[in-house]
């Protein structure tokens, strides 16, 4: 090497040395990791160089918008199950939940929802309603909540993507488990609550029997759709990972093990 490249090379150094961290950090997204042992961790990022991971066994660590903490940890119980998420879809409905986004590194979440307008009048702002169903337990809802009204332009006859957390299995799983296990195969169904529409008028069903009609429709032996997949996406606690299952006018869109679509077979 010669005098002049060590001297390059010396210099360079020097100035990453003095370079303020503000500039040379990299943010680093979210993620659901399996450490040697096999227990998940989930990892929420980095803030100003530090990262904000905490260990699981397993459970995962969360900033949500359900109350919890900013890296409050939640232990997510064990045993053999599968969690999914499902749009409600009614026909002759103006307005339906056409796909939901789920992400197992963001606690189980429902992290995005495609809305279907189908009236003549242009959307403004949509409510939603969310409800735990589980295979075993019939059309018990197990769980339910709702979002404020979220504001978005959908025009006529057209879709629009609502970029928010509605809700996060990981905060409710506690609640549903016997002595810290759960079994089985449980559902999160989203339905339109609340619709908003440009000329002031609204539309407001009742989305509890929204949700209970399609349960009904959902768990009917043999049902399905010509021309669509008929898979829906499921995270299995065994596997952790996203994967897809049966699942009547659902398709099924796996993205990785930490995120999944499933969509309303057309939509």
């Amino acid at each position: 090497m010669t005098n002049r490249h060590y001297h390059l090379m010396l210099v360079g150094v020097l100035v990453l040395a003095a370079w303020p961290q503000s500039n040379v950090q990299t943010a680093v997204g979210p993620r659901l990791v399996l450490n040697s042992a096999g227990h998940s961790y989930l990892t929420k990022g980095t803030n100003a160089g530090v990262p904000t991971a905490l260990l699981l066994s397993p459970s995962f660590s969360t900033s949500t918008e359900s109350g919890n903490p900013a890296g409050a940890t939640i232990q997510l119980p064990g045993g053999n199950w599968t969690v999914g998420a499902h749009p409600v879809w009614t026909d002759g409905s103006p307005v339906n939940v056409a796909a939901v986004t789920l992400r197992a590194d963001q606690g189980l979440s429902i992290s995005s929802v495609k809305v279907k307008n189908l009236s003549p009048q242009k959307i403004t702002a949509v409510k939603l309603a969310w409800y735990i169903f589980s295979e075993q337990g019939g059309d018990q809802v197990l769980r339910s909540g709702s979002t404020p009204r979220i504001a978005i332009a959908i025009s006529p006859q057209a879709s629009g993507v609502i970029e928010y957390s509605v809700v996060s299995f990981a905060n409710e799983a506690a609640s549903l488990s016997t002595s810290g296990n759960l079994s089985g195969a449980y559902h999160v169904a989203v339905a339109i609550a609340e619709a908003r529409f440009e000329d002031g008028s609204g539309y407001s069903p009742n989305s509890e029997t929204l949700a209970l009609k399609w349960l009904k429709w959902f768990t009917t032996p043999g049902v399905g759709c010509y021309s669509c997949q008929n898979q829906r996406c499921a995270w299995s606690y065994i596997d952790k990972c996203y994967r897809c299952e049966n699942g009547p006018c659902e398709t099924c869109t796996w993205h990785s093990c930490n995120s999944c679509t499933v969509s309303r077979c057309g939509q």
